[in-house]
């Protein structure tokens, strides 16, 4: 969880630091447009211009995504995980009672 965590954040790093120097956009437009293109929102209205920045766009998603993907699923299997042990551990300690 925490190597996922922070390959996100490097990720976004990233992407913002490319979008700014490279696409010349204002670091909060950077940032903006990089946190919708991680979470495949693509409002469209900003958009990468040079043939470079679509083709680090077009890695970027691919990797970006996969690694958000990645990381909700593992704190998803982590939070269903404790939860069936909460449940596991009513049904041993009260056997006669139901799970609310």
């Amino acid at each position: 969880l925490l190597i996922l965590g922070i390959a996100a954040l490097l990720l976004f790093t990233i992407g913002t630091v490319f979008y700014h120097f490279y696409e010349g956009m204002e670091w909060i437009d950077a940032a903006y447009f990089t946190t919708m293109t991680l979470t495949s929102v693509g409002y469209g209205d900003h958009v990468p211009v040079t043939p470079v920045g679509k083709l680090f766009t077009i890695g970027f998603v691919i990797v970006g995504i996969t690694t958000i993907i990645a990381f909700l699923d593992t704190v998803t299997r982590i939070r269903v995980s404790e939860h069936m042990h909460q449940i596991m551990e009513h049904i041993k300690n009260n056997p006669e009672k139901p799970v609310t």
